[in-house]
């Protein structure tokens, strides 16, 4: 990227703006957005740029996130063109780097542009109009592809600042819930404990979840307590021998955990092929089914007729149950939940296992 490239965007943005200045949303992303991110390098056909982004402590979606060697390096927020871009909106985006533990955003509604960089719990915040980019080059070039790249710590440097987080949690805590406390004149001391909990919770997630896939049957490393998470590669047979139905080219992985603690991870290329390990690791690991009754469903389904988990492929509501797999237990599992149905049901399972999980990838 460079000032020519810059100078051509901003002309053929201020052509489509001249056109029609109060674009919807989605045209502003197709028209100015999506050709911004091209000129800082960024495909947007590619997986490196992944939309509608969740992020911890249930902070509002981001729009889109830049990654970079499997991480995310750089957020994305869009308001429609003829939208402002209000302190509200660059504070949201300023909450969510900072719980992802994401240094890099910028929020555009393609004719003004805030970047954001945070340093030291601090958010540098620089305003730019779209035809002044190419006079802020300097800014600009933070924020491609190339720059994202060479900031990339390897999976060593984070997986070790995860485990000395880890291993030294409970004084870091101390320490920090401490000065809050000071900072609030001795109030709200147990709000304050809580919040710091909940702050480094996402930040080791973060620091451990963000290691890109290697393409093996394992990832993840081992934590502070060290057991190491396995993700089981998408030809992985079932314990009984079936090859799990894995179909799928994607990357659908859920990490548990017992607290603090990361107890095991399981993942393949297809929300199904996820659901079936995880109801098999609940089952074999943490005995899940002595706590449900069946036929089950998820409290937060929408068909009490129909079942997730049965001991024959009916539902309750007498209907048969066409698409399903056999655990090894014998129990009946149905394989047609979407990747947001999938997520209901691990997380409502694993919640009466005692656990806690964390989705990564493709979901």
């Amino acid at each position: 990227m460079n000032g020519t490239d810059l100078r051509e965007y901003v002309e053929r943005s201020q052509d489509a703006l001249d056109g029609a200045s109060n674009l919807s949303l989605r045209n502003t992303e197709l028209r100015l957005v999506h050709p911004f991110l091209s000129v800082l390098g960024w495909d947007v056909h590619r997986r490196e740029v992944e939309a509608d982004v969740r992020v911890p402590a249930n902070r509002d979606p981001v729009d889109y996130a830049l990654r970079a060697e499997g991480r995310p390096a750089v957020f994305v927020d869009v308001a429609a063109c003829a939208d402002s871009l209000d302190e509200a909106g660059v504070d949201r985006l300023d909450a969510a780097l900072s719980a992802a533990g994401v240094d890099w955003g910028i929020l555009t509604n393609g004719r003004s542009f805030v970047f954001l960089a945070r340093s030291d719990g601090d958010a540098e915040r620089v305003r730019c109009r779209l035809a002044d980019l190419p006079a802020r080059e300097n800014v600009v070039a933070q924020y491609s592809k190339a720059a994202a790249e060479s900031r990339t710590p390897d999976d060593e440097e984070r997986t070790a600042a995860a485990q000395r987080l880890g291993d030294r949690r409970e004084a870091v805590a101390e320490r920090l819930t401490e000065t809050l406390v000071a900072a609030a004149d001795g109030a709200a001391e147990g709000d304050l404990a809580s919040a710091v909990d909940a702050f480094l919770d996402d930040l080791i997630d973060a620091l451990d979840a963000n290691a890109p896939s290697s393409g093996s049957t394992e990832r993840g490393g081992s934590d502070a307590d060290g057991t190491t998470d396995r993700v089981e590669s998408p030809s992985e047979a079932t314990p009984d021998g079936r090859a799990a139905t894995t179909g799928g080219d994607g990357e659908y992985v859920v990490r548990f955990f017992d607290g603090r603690t990361s107890v095991g991870a399981v993942g393949t290329g297809s929300p199904a092929g996820t659901l079936s390990s995880a109801v098999e690791y609940l089952v074999e690991q943490h005995a899940v089914d002595g706590g449900i009754s069946l036929p089950w469903r998820p409290d937060a389904g929408d068909d009490p007729g129909k079942a997730v988990l049965n001991h024959d492929p009916v539902h309750p509501d007498g209907s048969p149950m066409p698409a399903h797999e056999t655990l090894s237990n014998g129990y009946r599992l149905l394989t047609t939940l979407d990747a947001a149905s999938t997520e209901v049901v691990i997380e409502e399972l694993a919640s009466k296992a005692g656990l806690r999980v964390m989705f990564q990838g493709d979901w």
